[in-house]
């Protein structure tokens, strides 16, 4: 989600994702269109618990500034297991483009305010700050910024809830980076403090999140 700039959250809320897709058909260079009342069956392999809650989401266009609608009704994700024992979601597609299997992040308990600073870097024009929610397999991007503070466009999240806070910048054209698990508490401030970095690390500590 981090490096494709394609964030978990719908209406200002957090989703948990089952697989973001974008699906696209053409013939001879031009773009087709799915049959009325046809769909398409993708089959999601996935690791830990089964979901039952999944819905599916539908966009024509997605970008880092941009959220995902409302959950379809018509379509229902189920559940299968493969040969190997190893459980996927089906999602059925009836709409090309940008789809997503998700839920509403639905955790009891307050929500907090939450915000970020930097060390080492003074505004949003050459640092990005993310939040990846752990074990959840959802993130957002910090994209707002009023000095000193980078906000979500989540508003709140859950006290006690487990998160890792990530941060990457262009400093006179070298890279620096920060990755800090926390856990959320009341009027959250997460001081990150940026350290050198290259791309291809970056991405491998990336893909120690989960």
């Amino acid at each position: 989600m981090i490096l494709s700039g394609i964030f978990s959250v719908s209406g200002d809320q957090p989703l948990v994702s089952g697989g973001e897709y974008f699906i696209k058909a053409t013939q001879n260079g031009a773009e087709l269109k799915l049959v009325s009342a046809s769909h398409v069956l993708v089959s999601s392999t996935q690791k830990g618990v089964q979901d039952k809650n999944m819905q599916v989401f539908y966009a024509n266009n997605m970008d880092e500034n941009t959220t995902w609608g409302s959950p379809t009704i018509t379509d229902t994700v189920k559940i299968g297991i493969d040969f190997t024992n190893i459980f996927y979601y089906a999602i059925p597609v009836n709409n090309l483009h940008w789809v997503n299997c998700d839920h509403f992040l639905n955790v009891p308990g307050i929500k907090t305010d939450v915000k970020a600073t930097i060390n080492g870097s003074d505004n949003n024009n050459n640092t990005k700050v993310f939040v990846s929610f752990d074990s959840l397999n959802s993130a957002s991007l910090f994209s707002f910024y009023s000095n000193p503070y980078f906000t979500s466009s989540i508003k709140q999240l859950p006290i006690g809830l487990k998160v890792t806070f990530v941060a990457l910048s262009k400093i006179n054209g070298n890279y620096f980076s920060a990755f800090q698990s926390t856990t959320i508490i009341d009027n959250h401030i997460e001081n990150l403090t940026l350290s050198p970095t290259i791309i291809d690390d970056f991405k491998l500590q990336l893909d120690t999140l989960h």
